[in-house]
């Protein structure tokens, strides 16, 4: 607080100081008077005529006033003198040797000597030019040390709140303590919250992601194991035995590959992208047919309708891995015997819409948004072989070209996916 604190009484000090003296410096390069001196614009020749025909007037206690008075308000000091010698005579002479700050006047056979000298400048200087800069002083610190402490102790507050969230708290919050604050320190602390909430978002999810990551890779390692013990046990099947573990090594490789896809997509400026010009509808059905051969071993088929083509500038490998993710795990979880159905639709001229919908158990409606999150699945044991990858890296690879995608529940069951993409985006 003490280093802002001396900022601001010097910044408050001297604009109020220079605007004091530029007030002062323009009033006496314009001949204006001091305050005092404009209120009683009085002068030394003045004050002297003044006292001088009070005196003569015989009125000698009313001028000692006067003179008194004229010494408290103005820059001239009267003064009365009886001379020695009052005789008439002495009074033209000392009015042959005064001058013109110097009066003799003969009052009632007496003769006085009347004069009026100046004060001193320093007085009416400290008076009226010093001690405006001594009350500014003291208005400034007064100033200077509310501001201060008005903002030190936000900045403070916000300070211990940073430094919480770099040693690994990330649930710090200090939004509370600005609830009475309408302003942007309390606009602020909000915004310190919301990062420090998604702060404590993405480290759980790094958490949970880093103990899926190694669940999924211990149990193919684990089944590779039992195999080899098999293996030593009972050599003479070890055609059978390889077999298996060539299914497992398979697996190892694929997830693989799917956790190093997710890293880029989620990356987003780690990953190339190029673009073309493709037609979507036939990326589509080149899809379709593959999963079609797929889903006869269970009596599955895999249907394409509505829009014949959309021409757009994408990266084909990227949206054919996100619209095969989809359409192959519409295909592992619809029933035996049912159809999957893709529909193309024109949003607008420029938006194609692909809905995948499947007939299978479907997701509870309050999950419907977690289904896109990485090792995501929500039967305990899991009742379809797979990692929970190909969702999330459908929605990645959606996004990096503006698109996007979203589930719903049909009212006559399954689970339909829909999924947006421009016809061009900037990559």
């Amino acid at each position: 607080m003490s280093r802002l604190f001396r900022r601001l009484f010097f910044t408050i000090w001297l604009c109020i100081a220079g605007t004091i003296g530029l007030v002062l410096i323009l009033a006496r390069l314009s001949g204006a008077l001091l305050p005092a001196e404009e209120k009683y614009p009085t002068t030394a020749a003045l004050a002297l005529d003044l006292v001088a025909t009070l005196v003569a007037t015989d009125h000698i206690d009313t001028a000692h006033a006067v003179a008194t008075t004229l010494a408290n308000i103005s820059s001239s000091r009267p003064e009365i003198a009886e001379v020695a010698s009052g005789s008439a005579s002495a009074c033209q002479a000392g009015a042959a040797d005064g001058n013109r700050d110097t009066r003799f006047v003969e009052a009632g056979g007496r003769c006085f000597k009347v004069s009026v000298r100046q004060q001193h400048r320093p007085y009416i200087v400290f008076k009226y030019i010093f001690f405006p800069f001594i009350t500014c002083l003291f208005a400034s610190l007064l100033a200077s040390f509310w501001l201060a402490k008005f903002l030190t102790r936000p900045i403070v507050t916000l300070k211990n709140g940073f430094h919480k969230l770099a040693g690994g708290d990330f649930t710090t919050r200090i939004g509370s303590r600005f609830t009475a604050q309408r302003d942007e320190v309390s606009d602020l602390a909000h915004d310190f919250d919301l990062t420090a909430e998604k702060l404590e978002t993405l480290h759980a999810t790094r958490q949970r992601l880093y103990h899926d990551i190694s669940h999924e890779l211990r149990s193919p390692l684990s089944r590779l194991q039992v195999e080899l013990g098999m293996l030593r046990q009972k050599p003479g099947k070890i055609d059978t035995m390889l077999d298996r573990m060539d299914n497992e090594i398979e697996r190892l490789n694929i997830l693989v590959e799917q956790i190093l896809t997710l890293a880029r997509l989620s990356s987003g400026s780690h990953i190339t992208v190029e673009r073309q010009r493709i037609d979507v509808i036939e990326l589509l059905d080149a899809i379709v047919e593959d999963a079609s051969l797929e889903g006869l071993r269970r009596n599955v088929d895999v249907r394409l309708d509505g829009e014949k083509t959309f021409i757009a500038e994408v990266d084909g490998e990227l949206l054919y891995r996100a619209f095969e993710n989809v359409i192959r795990n519409a295909l592992k979880y619809t029933a035996e015997g049912t159809t999957v159905r893709v529909h193309a639709s024109l949003e607008r001229a420029q938006l194609l819409k692909v809905a995948v919908k499947d007939c299978g158990p479907g997701v509870p409606p309050g999950h419907l948004a977690e289904i896109f999150d990485p090792f995501v699945r929500l039967s305990e044991p899991p009742l379809i072989d797979g990692h929970g990858l190909g969702l999330a890296i459908a929605r990645h690879s959606l996004e990096l070209h503006g698109g996007r995608i979203w589930a719903e529940v049909p009212g006559e069951g399954g689970l339909t996916i829909n999924m947006e993409i421009p016809a061009s985006c900037s990559l």
